[in-house]
């Protein structure tokens, strides 16, 4: 491989890293932001075609049952009372699957996956941090009502708010339970966890 391949390549993986970050990450704090990153993953993933053709050396049969989830779909659409409003949801979640397969196109080495999800794991807590400073101030003097009457909602809908904080607390769960420090030390891992419980309890959403 050339010096020139060789280094677009590299700047391609930044990138596509860049990108996932802003799409996965900053959904908890900036849909605007999040959406950046979608729409750079989905141009990435149609240069890397070109650019690094390699990383589509993707699992075959994972391509199946994800040809099988898109077809059970489609199916459900046509089948649906409102086949069109049905087809547009469906497309919508176009731009989601690409997440998916660029974290399996890009996450190639173990520390690269475990950067990613301890970056993951801080930002999570510093935006928790955030909204509980942001709590003690605005809700707890004025409250005159039940906290379960509150629902936190600084940087979103609470209840997606709520979900995205339910799916940071699953992945971060295992690595708690592991004997092995696979993302960093685990009493960092709880710390960084504690202020994501709270917040996440503070959305009142059923998850």
């Amino acid at each position: 491989m050339s010096t020139a391949g060789a280094n677009i390549r590299k700047y391609y993986s930044h990138l596509l890293f860049l990108f996932l970050g802003l799409a996965v990450i900053t959904s908890q704090f900036s849909i605007a932001t999040s959406s950046i990153g979608v729409g750079g993953i989905i141009i990435l993933i149609a240069a890397g075609f070109f650019i690094d053709p390699e990383r589509f050396s993707i699992d075959k049969y994972l391509l199946y049952l994800f040809g099988a989830f898109v077809s059970a779909q489609l199916i459900s659409s046509f089948l649906s009372a409102d086949p069109y409003g049905s087809l547009v949801q469906v497309l919508k979640h176009v731009s989601l699957y690409s997440v998916f397969f660029a974290s399996i196109m890009f996450f190639k080495e173990r520390e690269q996956l475990r950067k990613f999800l301890l970056t993951l794991f801080i930002f999570s807590a510093i935006v928790s941090v955030t909204e509980l400073i942001r709590f003690a101030f605005d809700y707890v003097p004025a409250s005159d009502g039940a906290l379960t009457e509150y629902r936190l909602s600084y940087f979103g809908y609470p209840i997606t708010n709520g979900q995205i904080k339910m799916m940071i607390l699953l992945l971060l769960v295992p690595f708690l339970l592991t004997k092995e420090n696979h993302i960093t030390k685990k009493y960092i891992l709880f710390l960084l966890s504690l202020p994501v419980i709270v917040t996440f309890y503070l959305t009142n959403a059923r998850n």
